[in-house]
């Protein structure tokens, strides 16, 4: 089988591309995975780009039931003793909101920073 020719200045190009492209960094998050254990979250920090819609799926590995809310934005999910949440935020200004498990707020908080 003949092997294609690729002209030596195509060729040097892609190998002096290749650490730029390898390098790049990948978009931001939009959607996050939260644990919610012993009424704690699992991430208490999440950085978020501004302007897109945002979507957040919280698990309760905990007996008891939990509400998952981000007061500021008026937004609240109720999840069971083991349970599931999926919670979608709209598009979001730069600035930092708080979300927590209402019911166990004094351990079970965080905040969303958008950038």
């Amino acid at each position: 089988m003949k092997r294609p020719h690729v002209p030596a200045p195509a060729l040097a190009a892609l190998l002096l591309a290749a650490p730029v492209l390898a390098g790049a960094e990948a978009a931001p998050a939009t959607e996050f995975h939260l644990v919610v254990h012993d009424h704690r979250f699992d991430i208490v920090e999440v950085h978020a780009p501004a302007g897109q819609s945002l979507t957040f799926h919280v698990q309760n590995q905990d007996d008891s039931a939990d509400e998952f809310e981000v007061a500021q934005l008026h937004k609240e999910k109720i999840m069971k003793g083991h349970g599931e949440a999926t919670m979608v935020l709209p598009p979001l200004r730069a600035g930092k909101y708080d979300y927590m498990g209402e019911l166990h707020k004094a351990t079970a908080h965080g905040v969303l920073i958008v950038e």
